[in-house]
C-alpha cells in the first residue's frame, strides 16, 4: 500500500506501444499519445482527461486508509503519523535549544537591544538544567539544584 502513495502512475518519460484510436493526438507538453478532450493540469502538470481525474492522484491514498484499514495500513498510518510529529518535535528542540544556548526566553530572542543574560553555552546549559546538566538528558528526573532563585538572574556583565 505504501508503494501505491509514492508510485508515479503517469507515463510521462515513457515509451509505450498504444493503438492509434479516431482523434487522438499527439500531445504537445509530454509528448504522448491524447485522447480527445484532454490536456495537462495547471496544478500538477499530469494529462488530465474530461472530468478531473487527476484529483485520484491527491485522494488515493487517503482513501486506501479508509477501504483497507487492516492491521497493516494502521501500522502505515501510526509510522506516518510518528514521522509528523517527531519532524515538529525536532523543530521545537532545536529552536528552542538555540534559545538555551543563547542565554534567551522566547520574547527576548525578537528584541535586538537590552539586557543580556548569555553567560556561555555551559553557563546557561547549567542555569536551565542546574548543576548536574550532563545526566539531566539522560535522567531527567535526578536531583539537579540551579544556580539562581528564579527571580534575580545574572546578566552578561556580572558573570565576566
Amino acid at each position: 500500500m505504501i508503494f501505491g502513495m509514492f508510485t508515479d502512475t503517469s507515463i510521462k518519460g515513457r515509451i509505450i506501444n498504444v493503438d492509434i484510436k479516431e482523434n487522438w493526438t499527439l500531445c504537445s507538453v509530454c509528448e504522448c499519445l491524447r485522447p480527445p478532450r484532454s490536456w495537462h493540469c495547471d496544478t500538477c502538470d499530469f494529462l488530465k482527461w474530461n472530468k478531473g481525474l487527476v484529483i485520484g492522484k491527491f485522494v488515493f491514498p487517503l482513501v486506501s486508509f479508509v477501504l483497507d484499514f487492516g492491521e497493516e495500513s494502521l501500522y502505515i498510518f501510526l509510522v506516518e503519523i510518528n514521522f509528523i510529529v517527531g519532524l515538529f518535535t525536532g523543530f521545537l528542540f532545536i529552536y528552542h535549544f538555540n534559545n538555551i544556548i543563547n542565554g534567551k526566553i522566547t520574547p527576548e530572542r525578537k528584541e535586538a537591544k537590552g539586557v543580556s543574560y548569555n553567560r556561555g553555552w555551559k553557563g546557561n546549559i547549567t542555569e536551565v538544567f542546574g548543576s548536574k546538566w550532563y545526566l539531566t538528558w539522560i535522567f531527567p528526573f535526578i536531583n539537579s539544584p540551579l544556580p539562581g532563585n528564579g527571580v534575580e538572574w545574572m546578566t552578561e556583565d556580572k558573570s565576566k
